[in-house]
């Protein structure tokens, strides 16, 4: 039988299934739209195949969705291959594709890709992102020098017994500022293991 709604219907219906906690309805409609050529639905799809949340963990299948949307111009999409590029996950690593990708994501505007190279760059300045040409996000990316993001700091010895180092200047302050943004609303206190207890 043969869906007769709109992609964006569908996208509406796995909504409500997600609400219900019908996430099998939601991938199904979610896949219905996607064969609409829906981007969006596409994204979705492959970022729940991809980690198997409230979905089967069908990791192949995620990343081709993904690449199908990226290659159709979503923005969101090359975003997430960019993490996986980078970290090496179901592909080969590659630091500098995962670049390029992050910016093919903030010249369609996605704004955490946008907000990832501002924090990136070498001045360290969290500038305005609206407003910016694809130009502008690939010369930001230019300035972005993979050497040093791909490089540890020299640890300092505090304690050599209980062993406790620092690394001064880990993570430059643009980009401390830009992990709390991105975390604000989602902290909570952290668990800690007692091995006894």
């Amino acid at each position: 039988m043969t869906s007769s709604r709109s992609a964006v219907e569908e996208r509406a219906l796995a909504d409500a299934c997600d609400a219900k906690g019908d996430h099998d309805g939601a991938v199904n409609a979610l896949a219905r739209a996607t064969r609409l050529g829906d981007i969006a639905a596409m994204t979705q799809l492959g970022k729940r195949l991809l980690v198997g949340t409230n979905a089967p963990l069908l990791p192949k299948e995620g990343m081709r969705f993904l690449v199908d949307a990226a290659r159709a111009g979503g923005a969101e999409a090359p975003a997430r291959l960019a993490v996986l590029a980078a970290a090496g996950l179901y592909r080969e690593q590659n630091v500098a594709e995962a670049l390029s990708l992050v910016v093919a994501a903030a010249q369609r505007g996605w704004q955490p890709a946008q907000a990832q190279l501002l924090a990136l760059r070498p001045d360290r300045e969290l500038a305005e992102a609206a407003g910016r040409s694809a130009a502008e996000w690939q010369g930001i990316a230019d300035t972005i020098d993979l050497a040093y993001w791909q490089s540890a700091p020299e640890r300092q010895v505090l304690s050599s017994s209980p062993e406790i180092c620092t690394f001064a200047g880990l993570i430059p302050p643009a980009v401390c500022d830009w992990l709390i943004d991105r975390s604000s609303g989602q902290l909570g206190r952290a668990l800690v293991y007692d091995p006894v207890s």
